[in-house]
């Protein structure tokens, strides 16, 4: 994975990256193989339809985009509340839902 530099800061700064245990830059909360995978589809033209192809080709992209970028999301959002200083006022914690599964889940 090659991020541009401007890139690579904005996604640390943010807690979207981590390191796994062989030291590879990994999206947090994901193996090393997810994150190339996330990667690829957050590249332009990653999650859009191909020419082509089927819609339930196109629908397995975007459905496997979204269960990766929850994923992703919760582990960068409690990255975030356990860097947060304590007694800030919030009692909200920093999680998302799960990610709806199988056939007829509702996008969100």
């Amino acid at each position: 994975m090659e991020y541009d530099p401007a890139e690579l800061a904005h996604l640390r700064e943010m807690r979207c990256l981590s390191k796994d245990a062989r030291g590879y830059i990994i999206y947090a909360g994901l193996t090393r193989l997810e994150s190339e995978e996330y990667f690829a589809l957050t590249r332009p033209g990653g999650a859009d339809r191909h020419e082509g192809e089927a819609s339930g080709a196109h629908n397995a992209r975007r459905a496997r985009f979204l269960a990766l970028h929850h994923r992703m999301r919760n582990a960068q959002l409690q990255a975030m509340a356990r860097d947060r200083p304590a007694g800030n006022g919030s009692a909200e914690p920093l999680v998302v839902p799960e990610t709806p599964k199988g056939p007829g889940a509702e996008e969100t």
